[in-house]
């Protein structure tokens, strides 16, 4: 073990790389930011990958493996208090200007900061805190990969794919990686280990290529075993070693794991290039086995790549959970936009699984041979998490940011409301929710906002709720009455619905209102009224008379009722809407423009 003490002007060298390395005061480049939809973290493209952090004090850190930003580093790092509205350069950086095979930064439980990187010779240990660099060479062939986590007691576990054979091995740290204790020996067949450590922070989930590897490597098996720290920097198995995705001749191409709280995912790409699905297995038992494969990445027709998934203690309703976020290409023609390449993002809450992703990039991401693998970096501080990739448009690649739960919206779908005698039922769905404590459903009869009544919000999802509310009048016995939903936050911050309107005059006719507004884009209201208890059907069909929407087909009770026709997916055009209630049938059409 070689130590490097900081030195802002000068350094040592080391034979094992072809130039020196050391910790130098940054000298940055013009443009470093720039903002966009998306926040820039630096004006230019990344040599190579990129990690980072969130510190104690709220303060994220972010290394990038870059050579543009400055003039004299190769690992830069980027700081935000502000959980990364604007982003400043930190004053000292690596000296070593090369693409790296590996980068990753760790946090010990102190707040101490770590960079690890590698060339295939060395794994080195750069503290950020102190300054001083660190380089493993017990092997010295050099390393074909690694994995580094930390543990409660602030211990470092470096997992390390061996170059000269197909060992895979474990060493601990107890002082910041100066040292580390011997060799834990996994196998001889074994390749691109990776590290998983729990919500507790005491056991490590371990996967890799391995059984027999193949000629091509991503064919191979996927192992699977779990190691518990006994004392700090020491390791003893849990379980047993398993093969929980067997050797199939399939290409899988990239694989991660993460737990916590008794769970855990093991994710993975499957396919060739251009047609690649990623697919996720969970486990409820601390990664001791896992179920069948879910497919996580929906996306039709598109290359499913570079994913990142994470634990993450806080998911927006005080529970834990896990985000995963993966780029989702087209194979477009000319270069990408918002709508062929797409940044997907998805929550799995605790004892469930994930919801349908959605897009929370404005910026495309860019594929490319230097690994630009999306990373998460949790905020257990403000209860969010952010994503770091590299995004391309008119002025070129960048490194951007964006805080996922932020990006992630409270979208209501649907504000419905019917009269069932004496009571008004009112029913809305959302399509996500982020860090949503409730709605509270305020009435209006006589000019005043009063509130009915608070249901409780699902947190943070990105999977379609429903909710209903059943509004008993009481002395209330004809008139208008206006209803609006005031969705809260957990942090206090509120938000209105539009506000719909429900007659409680005497219904004597079967009547069928003319939509509003009309023309629309992409909602609109219809209004319908009915005498006596019937059973209803209101369809939507286009020019044709091919029906395109069935919005009520049930019984219901005598009044008026208002439903929502979203016509986002459907193309512009007149659209004629049918009330169909016992034997009476009305209609009238109604213009969508976009």
């Amino acid at each position: 073990m070689k130590t490097i003490v900081l030195m802002l002007f000068s350094g040592l060298l080391f034979c094992f790389y072809s130039q020196d390395i050391r910790v130098e005061r940054a000298v940055p480049n013009p443009g470093a930011n720039d903002w966009g939809n998306d926040i820039s973290v630096y004006n230019f493209q990344p040599l190579g990958r990129m990690s980072g952090v969130q510190k104690s004090d709220n303060t994220l850190y972010v290394a990038v493996n870059d050579t543009m930003s400055t003039s004299n580093l190769g690992i830069v790092v980027y700081t935000s208090t502000n959980s990364g509205s604007s982003w400043m350069l930190y004053p000292t950086g690596i000296t070593y200007r090369d693409q790296l095979q590996n980068l990753k930064m760790v946090k010990s439980p102190d707040d101490s900061i770590y960079v690890f990187f590698n060339n295939y010779s060395v794994i080195s240990c750069w503290n950020v805190n102190s300054g001083s660099v660190n380089m493993f060479t017990n092997y010295p062939a050099g390393y074909r990969d690694f994995d580094v986590v930390c543990s409660s007691t602030g211990s470092l576990y470096l997992l390390a794919d061996l170059l000269a054979n197909r060992d895979v091995r474990i060493f601990g740290s107890t002082n910041g990686g100066f040292s580390w204790g011997s060799s834990l020996y996994l196998s001889s067949t074994g390749a691109e280990i990776k590290g998983s450590i729990s919500g507790t922070g005491d056991t490590i989930l371990i996967n890799y290529y391995g059984v027999t590897i193949q000629p091509d490597t991503a064919t191979s098996a996927i192992r699977s075993v779990r190691y518990r720290e006994t004392t700090p920097g020491t390791l003893s198995i849990t379980g047993s070693f398993t093969t929980p995705i067997p050797f199939d001749g399939l290409l899988r191409k990239q694989f991660k794991a993460a737990s916590g709280n008794g769970e855990a995912w093991l994710v993975y790409t499957q396919g060739q290039d251009g047609t690649r699905i990623i697919y996720g297995m969970k486990s409820i038992d601390q990664g001791v086995s896992f179920g069948a494969p879910e497919v996580l990445s929906v996306s039709s027709n598109t290359d499913n790549y570079f994913f990142d998934i994470r634990y993450m203690p806080e998911t927006g309703n005080g529970g834990p959970g896990f985000a995963f976020i993966y780029y989702s290409d087209s194979l477009q023609t000319g270069s990408p936009d918002s709508s062929s390449d797409k940044l997907m993002f998805s929550i799995a809450s605790y004892g469930g699984s994930f919801g349908p992703p959605v897009q929370v990039s404005s910026i495309p991401p860019c594929y490319s041979d230097a690994m630009y693998i999306p990373q998460l970096i949790s905020m257990p501080l403000s209860n969010d998490i952010g994503a770091l990739w590299v995004g391309e448009n008119a002025s070129g690649r960048k490194l951007y940011w964006d805080r996922l739960l932020a990006v992630i919206p409270v979208e209501l779908s649907s504000f419905n409301a019917s009269i069932n005698g004496k009571a008004v039922e009112l029913s809305w769905s959302t399509t996500t929710e982020t860090n949503n404590s409730g709605f509270a459903v305020e009435r209006n009869v006589s000019g005043t906002w009063m509130q009915a009544a608070f249901i409780s919000g699902n947190g943070t999802t990105t999977i379609p709720q429903r909710y209903t509310y059943t509004d008993y009048l009481g002395e209330v016995s004809a008139g208008i009455i206006k209803y609006r939903l005031r969705q809260v936050d957990f942090n206090g911050s509120t938000e209105y619905s539009d506000i719909i309107e429900v007659n409680l005059s005497a219904v004597s006719s079967y009547l069928l209102e003319q939509n509003y507004p009309n023309p629309f884009n992409p909602s609109t209201k219809i209004s319908y009224s009915i005498p006596e208890k019937s059973f209803v059907q209101l369809k939507i069909v286009d020019m044709l008379g091919r029906q395109v929407e069935e919005l009520v087909n049930t019984e219901q009770a005598p009044g008026s009722y208002n439903i929502e026709f979203n016509g986002s997916s459907f193309a512009s055009g007149m659209y004629i809407y049918t009330l169909k209630a016992g034997s009476t049938i009305l209609t009238k059409s109604m213009l969508l423009v976009k």
